[in-house]
């Protein structure tokens, strides 16, 4: 008891520190803390948890919801230059200075008619809040203002000035002036926008993270600060949406890449060549209005897409350059040029955008022919700490590579960083926050649009089992990464104990339950494949990669071998016992034969007893990042697993055998793994294992041997090809076009 006590002190302390890293406020800190450790000492299924929900556990909505409220990070509020603009006069403005490029790589291009004001806050903005990484030059595209416009060339030192001699309005004006620009890539700004830090550059990496993007849209904000626009979208009837209009801009769906239908000419990106190659805005919608959404319809044409760039954030001070009465000005060519698109894009319309807002949720990121996967484990997945979170993200990333929408929600509700906008960025849509604590409503409101669930680990997914059920048709697929109840009874086997563990046997009931409940089973572990099997012989159960890989990295062997590495978490009790277990019985052993050898415990999690190792022989790197895990792995000779219980298969025996080092374990770390061409070292006493280690050591023909079989199993057994076909057989996906219907205004 006193140690569980003290793990989950320990755990709950960790997790304060990554709380309090992350800028949490301490209440909110105190709250999120006392959540995770109402988990480890409230498991489910218990008495205890009963008497809790039924006191104090009506209080927990309320209370998670002011924690996460209080962390949210970034509140709705307008742009810092905003209240200047307005009391600008021309003669007491400061002078901006900008450098003159020879080559830029973007030109940025601003039209503008009279608004001096704003143009110049405009200019003030782009200055302040482009940074140095990307060279850029800007063009005014003056379409024959007669106010101070004209004189503005000596307030903004550096900047190109392309006059009109006659007004040749928005549309034909962008035309004339992109003739000028001499930048790689071409930025359509409005002049009543204000850019903010970092926006530049976002676009810029976007495009080239992916040759096949054509045009880069921003996320714009109102005056206010609410969201004015995450992503454009086109309905079949031609008529325009968009989306999240009104909203807090910081809410996670808004937050992710994505593609999307169209973007605001308010600011958009398109590399030169295809602007050149499309013919520009074409001039049947001039003077204005619908140019940006037919351009964006007719980059996909040329075989390119377009996205949301979700970091690239503007404030569009709509109405200013154009007004807002759809029956006067530029504002009516509105809905004539609605007709004339619709006219133009009609059979594409009709095959590949969604009826109406009723759709919302797959029209928003081009989903109509996209299948959606919500994705579920107990938190963001942390790839460089624990194997199971691994498995997570590398499944997430087949997912996005095959074309499918993803959402994950981790149970913690909580964003780690950088992570989650590791994952935002490449394209997940992260349900985190207060706004996601009540997944039966939110699937209510959301779950039509759900084709699939894949749910890791039987915390995660027994209390979202049900609601799936409800509210959406979704194909739930369980991960169970690991038989928790197998792991519980051999722990309490190897504390000496008898008969039946009351936990495992608590845990046993859980997963059976949602075993029975889910259309599949994955498992990492061959054997455990096996166990489920002979309890359900009428589920689909499938053994699954617990990593796969294309290419390994090379791999050298020392003739003066010495470095012993050790890599896990050590709040993971199969972990903590097995460094231990080798300090106290196997290192003695191989010491007295090696004496310089050299012991290295990488991972995060230590408490004072693991600290206590620490010496000459063995070294505690803790928590490292990926680059330094791989340092790790090429410093070192063996790779020692010494568990004694546990369950599923061990990813840091994977892991090791892909970086080209002999393993040496017990039965337990290498169960699940498929034992035909598998090259792991058993032994399961420590005289065994020191003995195999101590031969590994002197024995460098042996160890090449070994790291070059190790590398071809995990090449044949854990191959990327192999997750791909598993995936793609048991979350096939019927393409279909949404049902069209009518929605009236």
């Amino acid at each position: 008891m006193f140690r569980f006590l003290a793990r989950s002190a320990r755990r709950a302390r960790h997790f304060n520190q990554n709380l309090r890293a992350q800028g949490v406020p301490f209440v909110a800190r105190m709250v999120l803390v006392a959540q995770k450790v109402k988990g480890l000492v409230l498991p489910k299924g218990t008495r205890r948890l009963a008497f809790y929900q039924a006191t104090l556990g009506r209080l927990s909505g309320p209370v998670l919801r002011y924690a996460h409220g209080t962390w949210r990070a970034g509140s709705a509020e307008g742009h810092p230059y905003l209240d200047a603009i307005e009391t600008l006069t021309f003669e007491e403005v400061e002078v901006l200075e900008f450098v003159e490029q020879e080559e830029p790589v973007v030109s940025i291009l601003i039209p503008v008619f009279e608004q001096w004001r704003i143009t110049y806050g405009c200019l003030k903005s782009i200055l302040s809040y482009s940074g140095n990484k990307i060279r850029y030059e800007v063009l005014i595209l003056d379409d024959n203002s007669q106010d101070e416009i004209r004189d503005l060339p000596e307030k903004a030192k550096g900047v190109r000035f392309v006059r009109n001699e006659k007004n040749l309005r928005f549309l034909r004006n962008c035309n004339h002036g992109a003739t000028f620009a001499r930048g790689k890539y071409l930025v359509f700004l409005n002049n009543d926008t204000l850019v903010h830090e970092g926006w530049l550059e976002a676009m810029v990496n976007r495009a080239e993270s992916d040759k096949e993007i054509g045009l880069v849209a921003a996320k714009l904000l109102c005056a206010d600060g609410l969201l004015q626009e995450a992503g454009g979208i086109i309905f079949s009837d031609g008529s325009g949406w968009n989306y999240g209009r009104g909203q807090n801009p910081n809410l996670p769906a808004f937050s992710f890449f994505k593609d999307t239908d169209y973007g605001s000419g308010a600011c958009i990106l398109i590399p030169d060549f295809l602007w050149k190659k499309i013919g520009g805005f074409d001039d049947r919608f001039a003077p204005a209005y619908y140019e940006d959404a037919d351009l964006a319809f007719a980059v996909r044409a040329a075989g390119y897409r377009t996205v949301y760039e979700p970091r690239a954030v503007v404030t569009h001070l709509e109405g200013v350059s154009h007004g807002t009465d759809l029956n006067s000005g530029l504002k009516r060519y509105q809905v004539e040029n609605q007709i004339k698109f619709e006219e133009k894009w009609r059979e594409t319309l009709q095959a590949e955008q969604a009826g109406g807002p009723q759709n919302l949720d797959r029209a928003q990121c081009r989903g109509t022919h996209k299948p959606c996967v919500l994705i579920a484990d107990y938190q963001i997945p942390q790839w460089e700490n624990e194997a199971g979170l691994r498995l997570t993200w590398m499944y997430i990333q087949l997912f996005l590579d095959l074309g499918y929408r993803v959402l994950f929600r981790p149970s913690n509700l909580f964003p780690v960083q950088p992570n989650t906008a590791i994952m935002e960025a490449a394209g997940v849509e992260v349900l985190h926050g207060q706004e996601y604590l009540d997944m039966d409503s939110w699937l209510k409101e959301h779950g039509s649009s759900i084709d699939f669930a894949y749910l890791s680990r039987w915390e995660v997914a027994d209390p979202l089992m049900e609601p799936l059920r409800r509210h959406t048709k979704a194909r739930i697929v369980f991960q169970v990464v690991d038989l928790h109840y197998l792991r519980e009874q051999r722990r309490w086997e190897n504390s000496g104990k008898t008969g039946i563990s009351p936990e495992a046997a608590r845990q046993k009931l859980i997963e059976h339950r949602l075993i029975e409940a889910s259309d599949a089973v994955h498992t990492p572990s061959l054997y455990e494949a096996e166990v489920m099997r002979r309890d359900f012989p009428e589920k689909r159960i499938l053994e699954v990669p617990i990593f796969f890989y294309e290419d390994l990295v090379d791999y050298s062997v020392s003739a003066n071998a010495r470095n012993l590495l050790f890599v896990g978490g050590y709040g993971h009790p199969p972990n903590e016992d097995a460094v231990h277990w080798f300090h106290d019985q196997i290192l003695p052993l191989i010491v007295e034969k090696h004496p310089d050898v050299q012991v290295h415990l990488v991972g995060g999690g230590a408490g004072r007893r693991t600290e206590a190792l620490a010496s000459g022989v063995t070294k505690l790197h803790g928590r490292i990042d990926d680059e330094a895990l791989r340092l790790a792995y090429k410093m070192a000779d063996i790779a020692v697993v010494p568990l004694r219980f546990g369950a599923g298969v061990k990813g840091k025996v994977v892991e090791a055998m892909a970086n080209g080092l002999p393993v040496v374990t017990t039965e337990i770390g290498a169960e699940g793994i498929a034992v035909s061409g598998c090259p792991l070292v058993i032994g399961n006493t420590p005289q065994e294992i020191a003995a195999r280690i101590i031969a590994l050591l002197a024995d460098s023909s042996a160890r090449s041997s070994l790291a070059e079989q190790g590398q071809a199993f995990v090449l044949k057994n854990f191959s990327r090809a192999r997750a791909t076909q598993i995936v793609l057989g048991d979350f096939a996906w019927e393409k279909t076009v949404l049902k069209k219907v009518e929605t009236p205004c």
